[in-house]
């Protein structure tokens, strides 16, 4: 699972080096204000963020629990085969400044405990604009139930799945 995070961010900079003056924008997303210690909410489409941000030595630490909007995920949805949370620390025009993603292992969904997710950005002491914006960004994929080996190889079982994803764009 991990060779597929550092598989991602690879590509994902090849990208951003080969289209010259790109960067990645998340200015589509909804965004909350980069404040420390109180707490704050973003939502997206799939999924509302309860977070905090500290300062930690050289890194913020944000920290929280994301919850799926029962509007969007249906209530069939109850197992978490593949999760990866991006969090975004951007200017206000969603240019990233500093980000960070975290890969969950399959998992049972508990629609009131949320799924928590801690991140650890890191800013190298540059000048930093003013306002800054947290934006969060998710890829998932939700079953009924757990996967169960099949009887039959060449066959997978029949299931719903659920998909959705949002996160940073290239821009020219």
């Amino acid at each position: 699972m991990k060779r597929h995070a550092v598989a991602l961010c690879t590509a994902m900079l090849c990208a951003v080096i080969l289209s010259g003056c790109s960067h990645l924008s998340v200015k589509h997303l909804n965004k909350g204000p980069w404040t420390f210690s109180e707490p704050q909410t973003v939502a997206t489409k799939c999924w509302r963020f309860e977070y905090r941000v500290a300062p930690v030595s050289k890194y913020y630490r944000i920290d929280g629990t994301a919850f799926p909007l029962a509007e969007s995920v249906p209530e069939w949805a109850t197992w978490i085969d593949d999760l990866w949370i991006s969090a975004y620390l951007t200017d206000a025009r969603g240019r990233i400044l500093a980000r960070d993603v975290k890969v969950y292992v399959p998992q049972h969904l508990s629609r009131e405990q949320g799924v928590p997710f801690e991140f650890w950005l890191r800013l190298d002491g540059q000048k930093l604009p003013e306002p800054l914006f947290v934006s969060f960004g998710y890829r998932v994929k939700m079953l009924a139930a757990a996967q169960k080996a099949s009887a039959d190889k060449d066959m997978p079982p029949v299931e719903d799945v659920f998909f959705a994803s949002e996160g940073a764009l290239v821009c020219h």
